[in-house]
């Protein structure tokens, strides 16, 4: 039952300080209401005491650089963030550019990719013929276009075929021609069709 020393001081403390913080906090509050802003008044109270007022214009100071190197950080922010929203405009009109130019690209390939596939359906067409009757339609061509089909075709069916056409003819399409585009086994297929 005995208190210890240590606690009969706390206690003391408790009865004077629990008093103190109720009044001051009755009196904050009354002068609310009255009207006074408590906060301000604090602040300038502290001013004019010695001790706290030099206190109190360090933290004005170092909150006032504070604040002037947080604006200069943000505005720094800003130009970057401006930067970057240009950086990413070109960049966009870049891929704009990339597409429009791929999609042009790809659709003048498509017509010479089914003009070949044609030509090339032509030529196995004239490969399968009778070599006297493909020589016919040939020679009634240009010799470009004549030379173009026979490139197409093997080098049997090729010589077939220039056998059966006119000489003046076959004499103008011969330093045209390539050599063999298709395996052997392709020929004698050919061949063997005939």
């Amino acid at each position: 039952m005995t208190d210890s020393i240590g606690l009969k001081i706390i206690k003391g403390v408790m009865v004077v300080m629990i008093p103190i913080l109720f009044i001051l906090t009755f009196a904050i509050l009354f002068l609310k209401i009255a009207g006074f802003d408590v906060k301000e008044e604090a602040h300038q109270l502290m001013k004019h005491l010695p001790l706290l007022s030099h206190t109190a214009e360090k933290k004005e100071a170092s909150s006032s650089a504070t604040n002037a190197a947080l604006k200069s950080q943000v505005q720094q922010l800003q130009k970057d963030l401006e930067a970057k929203n240009q950086q990413i405009a070109s960049l966009t009109g870049q891929i704009k550019d990339l597409e429009t130019k791929d999609n042009a690209a790809s659709t003048e390939q498509t017509p010479n990719q089914e003009t070949q596939a044609k030509s090339e359906t032509i030529a196995q067409v004239y490969q399968s013929m009778d070599p006297a009757k493909a020589a016919a339609i040939l020679s009634a061509m240009k010799t470009s276009e004549a030379a173009k089909y026979l490139n197409m075709m093997n080098n049997l069916t090729k010589a077939k075929i220039l056998e059966q056409m006119p000489a003046d003819q076959a004499a103008k399409v011969t330093p045209l021609l390539n050599g063999s585009t298709q395996k052997a086994g392709s020929a004698n297929g050919g061949a063997s069709g005939n």
